[in-house]
């Protein structure tokens, strides 16, 4: 199940950021919309794995490392012009 990580504005204006276990964006959607939040930014984790035991709260993640940093984009982009 891929993980999606949130950014949403509460009804006093504090932004939250988390992440979420979810088969869709629609589904992380309906999450925050249940605290009343509002959504201002939602992506998908790219190279993560997740899992959960059953029964449990734990939770257990890994990250592969980046095949290509920000640092990169200045470098290219000079390049490019």
């Amino acid at each position: 199940m891929p993980i999606f990580h949130y950014q949403a504005l509460d009804p006093s204006g504090t932004l939250h950021k988390g992440s979420q276990d979810a088969t869709t964006e629609t589904e992380v959607r309906q999450f925050l919309r249940e605290k009343q939040w509002f959504p201002t930014e939602i992506r998908t984790s790219r190279f993560t794995f997740s899992h959960r035991k059953s029964g449990s709260a734990s939770k257990t993640s890994f990250k592969l490392p980046k095949l290509f940093s920000r640092s990169n984009h200045r470098h290219s982009l000079t390049l490019f012009t």
